[in-house]
């Protein structure tokens, strides 16, 4: 049987998806759903990819979610050497 106890009980995966997840939820005012995925390095380290980030549609007393966030607040996150469709060109 396949279980993710041993992920859980020795490595920060579900401290770090927690704290994603708050930051996530602060930055858009609502709950959020994520897709990620884990890849973990030989030395042992991992690295969380987030794929997608939905807010849930949640009515608040607050009237809404804000059409973007405000100029003065940090990236959330960042891509290093990332590249989205990229195609090779034919010879």
């Amino acid at each position: 049987m396949i279980t993710f106890d041993r992920l859980l009980r020795e490595t920060p995966v579900a401290n770090d998806l927690r704290r994603m997840l708050a930051l996530l939820e602060a930055a858009y005012e609502h709950p959020v759903d994520i897709e990620f995925t884990l890849n973990f390095l030989g030395d042992g380290s991992y690295r969380i990819h987030l794929l997608q980030c939905r807010t849930f549609q949640v009515r608040r007393e607050s009237g809404g979610m804000p059409a973007a966030l405000p100029a003065t607040h940090s990236p959330l996150l960042a891509a290093h050497g990332a590249s989205s469709a990229y195609r090779a060109s034919n010879p």
